[in-house]
């Protein structure tokens, strides 16, 4: 009987909090001290965080805040200037500049997504392990992040070439200016061959991006999954691993083309379109026009309509 425990006897507890114990933060009397319990039964259940976001890579470029001149915002569509939000609640705003950056001593001119607000460091690094062939993987990624945890280094995808973190503030920097795609569209709308020309150029670059994500994931990647920039050294498309809204259409090339050259500046192209254009087949200039310009059309009809094609013009 001595050995009984007395739940009735008072006993002193003493609690010391501290932020990196993962048992202080989620235990039973969490951040409480020098306080006392008497009597009762007590379980602790302990809740474990699995959406912790992924540590930063080792080798990951870290630039203090003062070195990077933002230039001016880029928009390309309410998604990527708002990355994150909940309904009636921001969460984290996401916004894309172009700017230059000292990097290894030298100004560079970069593109910087800058993140702000709530949850925006756990983005942020949820951002930049798509970019860096991290493979760790939490139980809450969006099968998006889990596909992309391989090695994603390829000329047509973006670079990541540093990355800051100041007060709050996070910053993410990649290689070189970046242009939007649709920017490039809108520039040539008035020119249909111009704009076939472009939708070639991109279908093929973006063909090249779905085999090399294939190859290192074995999934399929779709436009849809990422946004889509030129990239002014090399005038050839750039694919950014974050979803866009832009619901732009591009097409992995389902047979070869002619030789293209670049998208930008719009001199260079001007020059290449007529000889680019005369070298395709009809079936392959019909296959850019149907994939990337075709638009879907409906028309209710009663059971006893008589339908004239010369009507569906």
């Amino acid at each position: 009987m001595d050995d009984q425990p007395n739940l009735n006897a008072e006993f002193p507890y003493s609690s010391t909090y501290e932020p990196q114990s993962p048992s202080a933060a989620s235990g039973m009397f969490s951040h409480s001290q020098q306080f006392t319990v008497t009597g009762g039964t007590f379980i602790s259940i302990m809740n474990y965080n699995y959406t912790a976001a992924p540590s930063l890579p080792s080798d990951l470029r870290m630039i203090p805040m003062g070195d990077i001149e933002l230039r001016h915002e880029i928009r390309v569509n309410e998604y990527t200037g708002v990355a994150y939000f909940r309904p009636r609640e921001r969460v984290c705003v996401r916004r894309i500049h172009s700017a230059n950056a000292i990097i290894a001593g030298r100004k560079s001119r970069v593109t910087v997504a800058i993140y702000q607000g709530n949850d925006a460091e756990e983005h942020w690094r949820q951002d930049i392990a798509k970019h860096m062939s991290m493979r760790q993987v939490t139980w809450t990624f969006s099968l998006l992040i889990c596909l992309l945890m391989h090695a994603t280094r390829h000329p047509n995808i973006v670079q990541v070439c540093g990355a800051a973190s100041s007060s709050g503030v996070h910053a993410t920097l990649f290689n070189d200016d970046l242009i939007p795609l649709q920017k490039i569209l809108d520039y040539h709308r008035d020119s249909h061959f111009s704009t076939v020309y472009i939708y070639a150029c991109c279908n093929s670059d973006f063909s090249a991006v779905h085999r090399h994500m294939y190859s290192t994931s074995r999934r399929y990647f779709h436009a849809s999954d990422c946004t889509n920039w030129i990239r002014r050294l090399t005038g050839r498309l750039c694919a950014e691993l974050t979803p866009a809204s832009d619901n732009m259409c591009l097409w992995p090339s389902l047979s070869e083309l002619p030789n293209s050259s670049r998208m930008y500046p719009s001199s260079a192209v001007a020059e290449t379109i007529t000889t680019f254009i005369n070298s395709l087949t009809l079936k392959q200039y019909y296959n850019i026009c149907g994939w990337n310009l075709g638009q879907h059309r409906w028309i209710a009809l009663s059971p006893d309509t008589c339908v004239h094609p010369a009507n569906l013009r």
